[in-house]
């Protein structure tokens, strides 16, 4: 839920995330982490990866690539190097974004509001 013109509306973020033919060049940085979710959390809220392989250093296993109130953002393992341990162990995620001004917070926020629902 995220509250707009004083009204509470759910919004489905499966709409916001890229798929890997469609992805329009996006160059982040970290901005900041996302914590305490799971790569089955984020399948869930998010649908699957926009690169659902490992990148070609192997830096990143999974990564989402989303458009949330006009910014791209990308969550993203980085240097596990390990998909078996991003999919089943990991619980802190990186937030890739434009700019350090951009809502990512209110991504974050917005995801584990919709954890708690699951």
């Amino acid at each position: 839920m995220i509250i707009k013109d004083n009204k509470m509306t759910k919004i489905n973020l499966k709409d916001s995330v890229f798929t890997e033919d469609d992805v329009p060049f996006v160059s982040t940085h970290k901005v900041g982490d996302l914590y305490d979710i799971t790569y089955y959390d984020l399948v869930a809220i998010l649908g699957e990866p926009t690169y659902n392989t490992a990148s070609a250093d192997d830096k990143v296993q999974k990564e989402w690539v989303i458009d949330f109130e006009g910014y791209r953002f990308t969550i993203y393992d980085w240097k596990t190097y390990d998909q078996d341990f991003t999919i089943n162990s990991l619980t802190t995620w990186s937030v890739g974004g434009t700019g350090h001004g951009t809502p990512w917070m209110e991504l974050c926020e917005l995801i584990h509001s919709q954890k708690d629902d699951l």
